[in-house]
This record gives structure tokens, C-alpha cells and sequence, in this order.
């Protein structure tokens, strides 16, 4: 699957912040005002993608990520493992589906999609390989080793 880091206009940030608040009317100030839908990693027919949510002030390596995944927004915490300079792998914390988050659990899928774990899992490697360190369209350099870590679990 091939994605590309890009930066959207307003107009187009403004339909997905739309699209959000209208599927989670819940999460209309979080969803819908809060964040900036401008930067992200997409698929082609943008039916997937990654956007950075923000950055824990304390521990630098542990990233809150939005996942969108055909229709279903996840909320991702991440942590980044480095050796020396290299971004190594991401050791997925949490993954957490809209509009129950349930922070109980490290991995809390809805029922329909939890056949789908391990296409959600190889989905979201594809697109953090083009992430990279930090999901900046100009800087950020493609990770084609990245491992991303779940559970016990190397993809």
C-alpha cells in the first residue's frame, strides 16, 4: 500500500473535521475544534491514515496518534524506541477505538473488526514506515525497517 506524508489546505482540513464531529458528536470539541486536520500520512485513496495528536511534555518518545482505518478513527498511544540516533521501532501502547475509549485495555477493538487485527496492525507499519520520525512532509525520510511492536507481537 502506498502512502505519502502531505499537508492539506483548510478547506480540505475542515471536511475531516467536519466528517469527525458528525460521527462522533460526542467528541465535537476534541475531534472538531482541538485539532488541526492538516498534517498527515495517507493512502491514496485516503481511506487510511496517520496524524500525530501530540507529544507527552514528560517522556519525548510517547506519541498520542489518530488512525484512521476504512472509516473507524483509533486513538494510538506510541512509544518510540531509538538506538542512538535511529528511530528503531514503535511500541504500540494502546490502541483505542472511537467513540468508547477504553483506557482499561491495551488494545480494545470493535467487534466487527477485531478479525481485522492483524490487517489494522500491518496497515498502520505502512503507513508509520512513511511517517518516519515525525510525520513532516519535507524532513521526515522514509523508515523501510521500522518494526512496529504490539503485545508481544513484531510486524
Amino acid at each position: 500500500m502506498t502512502f505519502k506524508n502531505l499537508y492539506l489546505a483548510e478547506a480540505a482540513a475542515n471536511k475531516w473535521a467536519d466528517y469527525f464531529v458528525e460521527k462522533y458528536p460526542e467528541y465535537k470539541i476534541s475531534l472538531g475544534q482541538s485539532v488541526g486536520w492538516t498534517d498527515m500520512t495517507v493512502n491514496h485513496d485516503h481511506t487510511i491514515f496517520v496524524k500525530k495528536d501530540r507529544e507527552n511534555r514528560e517522556e519525548d518518545e510517547d506519541i498520542d496518534l489518530f488512525y484512521f482505518w476504512h472509516g473507524q478513527l483509533f486513538a494510538i498511544k506510541m512509544r518510540q524506541i531509538w538506538r542512538g540516533s535511529e528511530l528503531q521501532a514503535w511500541d504500540c501502547l494502546r490502541l483505542m477505538a472511537y467513540p468508547v475509549l477504553n483506557y482499561a485495555r491495551d488494545r480494545h477493538l470493535p467487534e466487527a473488526l477485531k478479525t481485522c487485527e492483524e490487517h489494522i496492525f500491518q496497515d498502520l507499519k505502512s503507513a508509520l514506515m512513511i511517517y518516519g520520525e515525525d510525520g513532516r512532509e519535507v524532513i521526515t525520510r522514509p523508515l523501510p525497517n521500522i518494526q512496529i511492536r504490539v503485545g508481544g507481537k513484531l510486524y
